[in-house]
């Protein structure tokens, strides 16, 4: 981990390790911690680098006499995408996770822009089942209810199987894409 504290009941970061850092979505996460779950969160150093938080409840109480209801551990968001590329070594393959609106979180080589969704609508074909915004239609109504989706799209006139699954401890979605019958192999 490149970044440890303990997370104070006031929502603060006491860092025991690394430079300071800052919730992209603190009430969430603090909701989450204080109901005795565990939280997993993006955020950002004083560089403005992309940190994942990872929060287990614990109770603390410092020598200035603050309550911490968390320890808190992060790493760069790069290093969860280079590790989730090392693990992925076929270049068909696409990933991305993201957030309920489509904005990423990490998204792997060849995957661009800003919202996995606008770019869905820009490289996906319509094809004779369905057109493209069925396909996010259907995968939004399966994020709402927490259920994984899986469906065959076409791009450029390739058949590709999409998958899309609920992060553990966190508001966000993996999203695969890969060459059609490659779930087969």
């Amino acid at each position: 981990f490149d970044y440890l504290a303990f997370y104070t009941n006031d929502g603060l970061f006491d860092m025991i390790y690394g430079s300071q850092v800052t919730l992209t979505d603190p009430e969430a996460f603090h909701k989450s911690l204080s109901n005795g779950a565990s939280k997993v969160a993006v955020g950002t150093d004083i560089q403005g680098n992309d940190i994942i938080l990872m929060g287990i409840p614990a109770a603390y109480s410092l020598d200035n006499g603050t309550s911490c209801l968390a320890l808190v551990a992060g790493l760069p968001s790069s290093y969860i995408g280079e590790t989730l590329a090392l693990n992925i070594d076929d270049p068909m393959i696409n990933y991305s996770v993201i957030r309920c609106d489509g904005s990423f979180i990490i998204h792997g080589n060849g995957v661009e822009g800003e919202n996995y969704f606008d770019r869905i609508r820009e490289l996906y074909d319509n094809t004779p089942e369905k057109n493209v915004q069925q396909y996010l239609n259907e995968i939004q109504a399966a994020m709402e209810l927490n259920q994984k989706y899986a469906a065959t799209i076409s791009i450029e006139g390739e058949r590709r199987n999409l998958y899309c699954t609920k992060l553990p401890d966190s508001e966000w979605y993996l999203l695969l894409s890969m060459p059609y019958g490659a779930l087969d192999e």
